[in-house]
């Protein structure tokens, strides 16, 4: 792997929570590699949904049992996706795992929404240098994130939480939490009846 920034790697850029540029090289040749791997979750002919679950294994950094993903998804890395079982995503998912994302055991994500590590800086002159940094997501077992919504870097959503659809989640989110809005915010707190 090349070595970037003051002798690091990328990984190691982002491992440390440094910035990063989205327009080196080896971030471009990287996508081209990940484009292969969407192309063949999304439009791949599988004759056995098992051997699609197979090779998305292979992709991801883990993927637990009884996964149910309805195509298209759309990722930035893949190895940086970390599901837990019986985890739900439904179509149009995107995922901008430059960090990474875990979700929980059966967690449920509806059409259309967007989970990004990614920031940017406040400056315009770093900006216009593509200047970046990434913070992991980490999404409890048992959430549910309605249609649409979006979740900032950095957020942690706890156990047995609901959003509602086109909610914009850039905060942390506790256990047992329904919220909803832009910015979410909590409406009631539910019970969680599986402990």
């Amino acid at each position: 792997m090349a070595r970037l920034y003051n002798g690091m790697t990328e990984e190691e850029i982002l491992a440390a929570g440094k910035t990063f540029c989205l327009g080196t090289p080896e971030v471009a040749a990287r996508r081209i590699g990940v484009k292969k791997t969407l192309d063949a979750i999304n439009d791949g002919d599988w004759e056995n949904p098992e051997d699609r679950v197979a090779y998305m294994r292979t992709v991801f950094g883990a993927l637990g049992e009884n996964p149910f993903i309805l195509e298209p998804i759309s990722y930035v890395a893949g190895r940086n996706l970390y599901l837990g079982d019986n985890v739900f995503i439904n179509s149009n998912v995107t995922f901008i795992d430059v960090a990474p994302i875990t979700i929980g055991d059966h967690a449920m994500i509806a059409p259309g929404c967007v989970l990004t590590t990614v920031d940017h800086p406040k400056s315009p002159k770093a900006r216009r240098n593509f200047t970046s940094f990434a913070a992991p997501i980490t999404i409890g077992r048992d959430v549910w994130i309605g249609a649409n919504c979006t979740v900032f870097p950095g957020v942690t959503i706890g156990n047995n939480v609901i959003i509602g659809a086109n909610s914009v989640v850039n905060h942390d989110i506790p256990d047992n939490s329904v919220v909803a809005g832009a910015p979410a915010r909590l409406i009631r707190t539910i019970e969680d009846d599986t402990e």
